[in-house]
């Protein structure tokens, strides 16, 4: 492996973590050779030809150590191995040392039972298809399960249709990610209604579980059906307490936080939060991976203005993310960063955030992430009293939604930044926001669009002031 996927795991490391890998006994070289690599930590590395100068060492023994050392880290920090190993380093976005690993532990198969090879590829199945949009790959996962196939005596439908389902599942955050959605719901449709059939004569709870799950993202995510959704979100709960033994700890809790993000999406924000910091207490240890739910729980709370909360959670959670830049996870936790200071009035310590997430999204795009950017960009100016620019500045974030296909008529997006040009109008000429915008106005009060419903009543506010102190 590279050097840098040494750095890659130090950084990304928490400081109990890395006080556990310090207390690693190295002598000689390897000691040298992990300082040094420890010293750029959070910095940018200098080559391998620069490193082993430094050292005095050769690139090959280089290598070597650097194997080494990556293997005494891993087996203190995961020393179950395995999945379990698989499942840490995508977890902390290490997603190429991940690949790394499982091609390792393919090598170590041969000597194992069909048996054992079966549930190794059906563990790794588990885990290497949840991995971070930009890092997943359809053809090695349907691999996976091609080889997990090839080790069990007789193929089971049942199991077939679960790795379907998921795969499914997977393809239709991808395509939401990607501003495809539209495209794709045809497709997907179609193949819901397939395993639908093949499920009525070859079901198990494992099965069904799964393509209740897909059936409750296309009735969330793409033909928005609220009481679907939630129909589906029930079933997959009712499955769990029923057949308790057939469902990791990891599982069940994910359910309770997707009924936690319907009730979120119906506006019932204090049930939404109650139920995912009940979740929190009972299941720290999967709830500590779960970013995505930890993110909306963060927002619920800066929607009711429990500012003190979002922050606690948010350095618990998410400070290791902004002091190692460069990941997936750090866009999340700087637009959540960002919500809370812009939230709190605070403008000035949003733009840290902000400029950190404008950094890392240009490098890994996601249309979402890019649009939340924009929101909080154009919401700082504002607040920061640069209305010329925040006019201007939303004008062409209106363009750039065009260009996606994300017009007034098409999407609510582009209102935000149409109520933030006719805020600034307000204050400069008296001219009040259309029946059209009122509605949207009010609309960003629910739901997802809540936390930008607070910004823009900050706005709005500044906005009646300013016209009021004009006369």
């Amino acid at each position: 492996m590279a050097s840098n996927a040494l750095l890659d795991l130090i950084n990304i490391l928490s400081e109990e973590e890395l006080i556990l890998v310090s207390k690693i006994k190295l002598i000689g070289k390897e000691k040298e050779q992990f300082e040094l690599i420890r010293m750029f930590r959070h910095a940018e590395l200098p080559s391998p030809k620069e490193l082993t100068a430094i050292l005095g060492t050769t690139e090959n023994h280089f290598y070597k150590n650097i194997s080494i050392l990556l293997k005494k880290y891993l087996d203190v920090l995961v020393p179950e191995g395995g999945a379990d190993l698989l499942l840490y380093l995508n977890q902390k976005d290490l997603y190429p040392l991940s690949r790394h690993e499982l091609s390792l532990m393919e090598k170590r198969l041969n000597k194992e039972t069909r048996e054992s090879r079966a549930k190794f590829y059906y563990q790794a199945f588990e885990v290497m298809h949840r991995v971070s949009f930009k890092n997943y790959d359809e053809k090695f996962i349907r691999t996976l399960a091609e080889k997990y196939f090839e080790n069990v005596e007789k193929k089971d439908q049942k199991v077939e249709l679960k790795f379907e389902s998921q795969i499914l599942c997977a393809n239709i955050y991808i395509a939401n990610s990607k501003g495809i959605l539209s495209t794709e719901k045809e497709n997907i449709y179609n193949k819901l209604q397939e395993h639908s059939k093949l499920l009525e004569f070859n079901s198990g709870p494992i099965a069904l579980f799964h393509h209740y799950n897909a059936n409750s993202l296309y009735y969330g995510q793409i033909e928005t059906d609220t009481e679907k959704q939630v129909s589906y979100l029930e079933k997959m709960h009712t499955l769990c307490l029923n057949n308790p033994s057939d469902f990791t700890d990891l599982q069940k809790t994910t359910v309770v936080c997707k009924i936690a993000e319907s009730l979120y999406n119906r506006s019932m924000f204090r049930q939404a939060l109650n139920t995912y910091l009940d979740i929190l207490n009972k299941d720290p240890f999967n709830m500590s991976k779960d970013h995505y739910h930890t993110t909306k729980a963060i927002q619920i709370s800066i929607i009711l203005k429990e500012f003190d909360s979002a922050l606690k959670l948010l350095e618990e959670r998410f400070r290791v993310y902004i002091t190692n830049p460069g990941i997936t996870t750090t866009n999340m936790a700087s637009i959540s960063y960002a919500k809370l200071y812009l939230s709190k009035g605070l403008p000035e310590e949003a733009k840290f955030y902000i400029d950190l997430g404008i950094e890392i999204n240009s490098k890994n795009f996601y249309l979402q992430y890019e649009i939340e950017l924009r929101n909080l960009q154009n919401t700082y100016y504002f607040l920061k009293g640069e209305f010329d620019f925040a006019y201007e500045l939303a004008k062409r974030n209106l363009k750039f939604l065009q260009s996606r296909n994300l017009n007034l008529n098409t999407s609510n997006y582009g209102y935000y930044f149409a109520l933030i040009q006719s805020f600034v109008k307000l204050m400069d000429s008296g001219t009040e926001i259309s029946k059209k915008q009122a509605e949207k106005f009010k609309l960003y009060q629910t739901s997802v669009y809540a936390v930008y419903g607070g910004l823009l009543n900050q706005m709005f506010e500044i906005a009646v002031k300013l016209k009021e102190k004009k006369g």
